[in-house]
């Protein structure tokens, strides 16, 4: 994923249509949220303004994978029940919302809208004893609250995309034919279950074929950036450079009933950057 830099700072400012903060580089040098994850725990501010924020994970590089949830306005739902409950399921359950996460690196960023409300960060990845992070100290609770009198730069401001990448059941669809260059993708769920979005670069003279073969993998590609479980009707940004290329986009997700992975029902697309 992408580190924190002047090209990402550009990116995030034009984005966020706030040319007049073009200056400002202290200022939007920080995320609006940093979450930090080791093995065991996750540390992150207990609470952040709503509307759209930058979400900065930065990890100890053994792959954890940090999603946010949005826990159900009635509070009916306490976060040991649904931790508990998310350990075994193929999907998120009781009525919380998978709102994404960078997936892929060590470090990434994503631009989500937060509403008020009580959330939390949970590592999905599973253990050598089948068990989520989540249930192994990795996840924090935060609350979304009202916006304060000086609202932070471009909470209320749409983030304006460079490429749209829709998700359906199951299929990536949109153009297949992206600029080479420095993008901020619009990631939309649309279909009627999780989905995610993985993206690989594919080795000189690979193709699809190759790469997802028997003998791929690293071999045949290597990991760029991506977009952790998004619920239905949701919508992240994410920013990531994409020098020109052949790339492939996958899902890892299990379907609901089968529990076949999503990339083996048609969840695998080519990208030519140019």
């Amino acid at each position: 994923m992408l580190t924190r830099s002047s090209v990402l700072l550009a990116t995030v400012v034009s984005a966020f249509g706030c040319t007049s903060y073009e200056s400002e580089e202290a200022t939007l040098s920080d995320p609006d949220m940093l979450v930090t994850v080791r093995d065991g725990a996750i540390t992150a501010p207990g609470s952040i303004e709503s509307g759209w924020s930058r979400i900065r994970v930065e990890e100890d590089g053994n792959g954890h994978i940090v999603v946010i949830f949005r826990m159900p306005s009635d509070t009916s739902i306490d976060v040991a029940t649904f931790l508990a409950a998310l350990d075994t399921a193929r999907a998120t359950p009781l009525n919380v919302v998978a709102m994404g996460g960078p997936e892929v690196g060590d470090a990434g960023e994503i631009l989500v809208n937060l509403t008020e409300g009580t959330y939390v960060l949970g590592c999905v990845r599973r253990g050598d004893d089948g068990h989520r992070h989540a249930n192994s100290g990795e996840s924090a609770t935060f609350e979304v609250i009202a916006p304060s009198a000086v609202a932070k730069p471009g909470g209320d401001r749409v983030p304006v995309a460079t490429v749209d990448v829709p998700m359906a059941d199951f299929a990536y669809i949109g153009s297949d034919q992206w600029r080479a260059g420095e993008h901020l993708l619009r990631v939309e769920n649309r279909g009627a279950q999780e989905h995610q979005l993985r993206i690989d670069r594919l080795a000189d003279g690979s193709i699809i074929a190759d790469w997802a073969g028997p003998n791929g993998g690293n071999k045949h590609g290597s990991p760029v950036a991506g977009v952790a479980r998004l619920g239905p009707g949701e919508v992240v940004y994410l920013p990531v450079a994409l020098p020109a290329g052949e790339y492939v986009l996958y899902c890892l997700i299990p379907e609901l009933a089968s529990g076949k992975l999503h990339i083996e029902m048609g969840m695998l697309r080519g990208i030519h950057v140019k």
